[in-house]
């Protein structure tokens, strides 16, 4: 498929909402401040806070129950994909007890339960991420790429990308990679990223490409072996960059890349 009718398309997805996506955070990536991460079915120890509400996130939907004991003195509420945690202060007098005796929480999400092993302390309000586990991901982008055609799955991956809204099913890894003047000609390459829509045959990377001269970019330059095999699409953010900007490129591939 070309760049050009790739472009075309997300043209035309922009203007009337003809893409969708499975918005979220992955585990790895996208969590926004300190916070911790917890498996399905995997009782996973973590710090709560003893003072203030703790914020329980469910990335792949909304929390369907959660159980736990009342009298180690917790307080739960729940609403949409998100619960909150609160921990009772007893006073006496002018003093503050605070629990410290650690609690047993269950909660249900995506379909699956996940078990947290809270431990009270003296910490501020923490955030915990319920993430999905591998199957469930590759189930969630079986069906988000079931309805639709294989220029709109290319789509949806560098739309996702383009705007910073990857699918939460997907597995996302940034990379340190350094600028390689190597490859092609009055430009410097890096690989920024690496996107897998896993369970499919569709991954993506995102390079970012700064000018030596000004240039315009071309598809064709970008079927080079350093960008590896099975490349399926290729999306410029820009189609022509002056000396010292830096743009970004989108290379979806479709099967095994090298």
């Amino acid at each position: 498929m070309s760049s050009l009718a790739i472009k075309s398309y997300l043209r035309v997805a922009l203007a009337f909402g003809l893409v969708s996506f499975v918005t979220g955070l992955t585990a790895a990536q996208d969590i926004p401040g300190p916070h911790q991460s917890v498996l399905p079915d995997v009782p996973t120890a973590i710090i709560l806070s003893n003072r203030d509400t703790n914020r329980i996130v469910c990335v792949s939907g909304d929390i369907e129950g959660y159980r736990f004991s009342e009298e180690k003195g917790a307080v739960v509420d729940s609403s949409g994909s998100e619960a909150f945690i609160k921990f009772l202060i007893e006073k006496f007098g002018e003093e503050q007890k605070y629990v410290q005796v650690r609690s047993e929480f269950y909660f249900q999400c995506g379909g699956v339960t996940y078990t947290l092993l809270a431990a009270p302390q003296d910490v501020p309000a923490m955030a915990v991420y319920l993430v999905p586990g591998t199957g469930q991901n590759q189930s969630a982008n079986r069906v988000l790429f079931s309805p639709l055609s294989e220029e709109e799955r290319a789509v949806t991956i560098t739309l996702g990308m383009l705007k910073d809204d990857i699918p939460a099913s997907f597995s996302v890894r940034d990379t340190n990679d350094r600028y390689n003047q190597h490859v092609l000609p009055r430009l410097d390459v890096r690989l920024h990223r690496e996107v897998s829509a896993v369970g499919t045959a569709y991954s993506a990377r995102e390079y970012r490409l700064r000018a030596r001269s000004s240039i315009e970019l071309l598809e064709r330059a970008f079927l080079h072996p350093f960008f590896g095999a099975a490349i399926y699409a290729v999306t410029f953010e820009r189609t022509s960059l002056e000396a010292g900007e830096v743009g970004r490129v989108i290379i979806v591939y479709r099967g095994v890349q090298s």
